[in-house]
């Protein structure tokens, strides 16, 4: 958890016994008895070329890295994953904007 402006930023992680772990992202009014004002689940993102994956349609994903940059400001991250139809593991970084209270979309290289 991090303040940034008026609110509370953070992480959790869900469906962690799974295979296919997704990220929640929170940002939260404390002065406003610990409102959520916007969330966002990162269970799949767009890839570079422009394709959607799917966490649930590999055989395996996980995250790493996962930090706060308050110049931006955005969430940073690491994803790393195999596919099931192709052999090897791919790592991609990952950015979560942030604009005023709101997430934006994430993007990945």
């Amino acid at each position: 958890v991090i303040r940034h402006g008026a609110l509370l930023w953070r992480y959790t992680r869900f469906n962690t016994e799974s295979d296919y772990p997704c990220l929640r992202f929170e940002a939260i009014s404390a002065d406003e008895n610990w409102r959520i004002a916007d969330q966002q689940n990162v269970c799949d993102v767009v890839l570079p070329d422009g394709h959607r994956l799917a966490f649930d349609n590999t055989a395996y994903a996980g995250f790493s890295d996962i930090q706060f940059s308050p110049e931006e400001p955005e969430f940073r991250f690491r994803i790393e994953y195999i596919r099931k139809t192709a052999a090897g593991e791919i790592n991609m970084e990952c950015r979560l904007p942030i604009t005023g209270d709101r997430f934006g979309t994430v993007k990945c290289q």
